[in-house]
């Protein structure tokens, strides 16, 4: 599960919203969340835009991101 699509249609209200502002399929929506297919960029950016969260952390949800965490070494 995609945890920053769950974010995405919780602050937008549902999958449906989100998908009318994406102009995209709820299908879509549905499979991105599921982890089914990957989100694609140019989408991670609409959402940015319009959720502020990180598109980064969008199309890469398993990704820790080494700025959450300093202290652990870059190495593991």
């Amino acid at each position: 599960m995609n945890i920053y699509i769950q974010k995405a249609i919780k602050k937008v209200g549902s999958q449906a919203k989100l998908a009318r502002k994406l102009k995209i399929s709820k299908g879509a929506v549905s499979s991105w969340l599921r982890g089914i297919n990957n989100v694609p960029p140019k989408k991670a950016l609409e959402i940015e835009k319009l959720t502020n969260i990180s598109a980064i952390s969008i199309v890469f949800p398993d990704r820790e991101n080494k700025n959450d965490n300093p202290s652990k070494p870059d190495f593991e």
